[in-house]
């Protein structure tokens, strides 16, 4: 924009912190909503804490920091947004619960 002639004032409107959790809490399932979180959950508690787990990922770039540390998804929205994500993890138990009638 600036090589246009634009003025432009570059504001930052959220910074990341990472929180530090001394015990990893007791879940049955994770949503990762961003790579951040990714980098953080691996960094503290490691992929094997994942193992039994269901693991939703809201979308492409969380999954591919997923990817790189080798963990998968579970259930995957087709849009990225929190709602899409909740349906498809509903979904997802629905679906798994009358597989097994």
């Amino acid at each position: 924009l600036q090589k246009h002639g634009a003025i432009v004032d570059d504001c930052i409107l959220y910074h990341n912190e990472p929180i530090e959790y001394g015990d990893s809490p007791n879940f049955d399932v994770v949503f990762f909503a961003s790579a951040s979180a990714v980098e953080v959950f691996d960094k503290l508690w490691g992929n094997d804490s994942l193992k039994g787990k269901i693991v939703v990922a809201i979308g492409k770039p969380t999954l591919a920091a997923m990817k790189t540390r080798g963990i998968a998804a579970d259930v995957v929205p087709l849009e990225a947004t929190v709602e899409a994500s909740f349906e498809a993890l509903a979904t997802f138990f629905v679906r798994t619960a009358l597989e097994s009638v």
